[in-house]
């Protein structure tokens, strides 16, 4: 004859799963991270790639950027590369980065561990590296030839905004850090820099000047 369940033994059996559980789960959130974080490295690298194949095209300048000087930068810059990512095409076919409902039409322009899944919200153009830029507070490399450092000279970054731009716009020696960038990934951002390589980094080594947002 099956002996009834007690009390106690119900109970020892909730405390072993909720046990198990508080084990597991952990360990499948941490997954996720990371796969988040690889798959926004690999977008950034793509778009190193087509940074880089855009700038062999057209002497070593960096994309130009807004001509209407609303400061959108970092917007303007990205469309230039469009034509340079297979799938950046709106729904009637046109090259863009962006649909009418201003939602990203190719998914390396979204980072999967961005708050808000869009384009404006995920990436960042460095506003120093941009030809023909809104105010000439930005755009202070028009050329891959002032560049002293490719790898540390930041180019896109994780950012709840398209343009990376210092706090103080009047900061030019390299020694502040942009607004807008987010360290979403276990308290680092993920940062492209000019000569197409992608790390994880965090905000200490930004103070420590491992990385420049510009380059005199």
């Amino acid at each position: 004859m099956h002996k009834p369940y007690t009390v106690a033994g119900v109970l020892g059996c909730l405390v072993i799963v909720l046990m198990l559980a508080v084990t597991i789960l952990p360990i499948y959130g941490t997954a996720d991270e990371d796969a988040a974080r690889r798959a926004c490295m690999n977008n950034l690298k793509e778009l190193g790639r087509a940074a880089a194949i855009y700038m062999h095209d057209y002497d070593g300048f960096f994309p130009s950027g807004d001509p209407n000087g609303k400061y959108n930068d970092g917007s303007y810059a990205l469309q230039k590369l469009a034509s340079y990512i297979d799938d950046a095409r709106d729904a009637d076919g046109k090259i863009a980065i962006l649909d009418k409902k201003l939602n990203a039409t190719t998914k390396l322009l979204v980072c999967p561990a961005s708050d808000s899944g869009k384009f404006y919200g995920s990436y960042g153009w460095n506003a120093y590296t941009v030809n023909s830029p809104c105010t000439d507070n930005y755009g202070y490399h028009k050329n891959l030839k002032s560049v002293k450092d490719a790898a540390t000279l930041l180019l896109m970054a994780d950012s709840d905004w398209h343009t990376l731009a210092y706090t103080d716009r009047a900061d030019r020696d390299g020694s502040g850090w942009p607004k807008h960038v987010r360290y979403r990934h276990n308290g680092t951002a993920n940062i492209l820099f000019v000569d197409g390589h992608v790390a994880a980094t965090s905000i200490s080594l930004v103070k420590q000047k491992d990385i420049m947002f510009v380059q005199n």
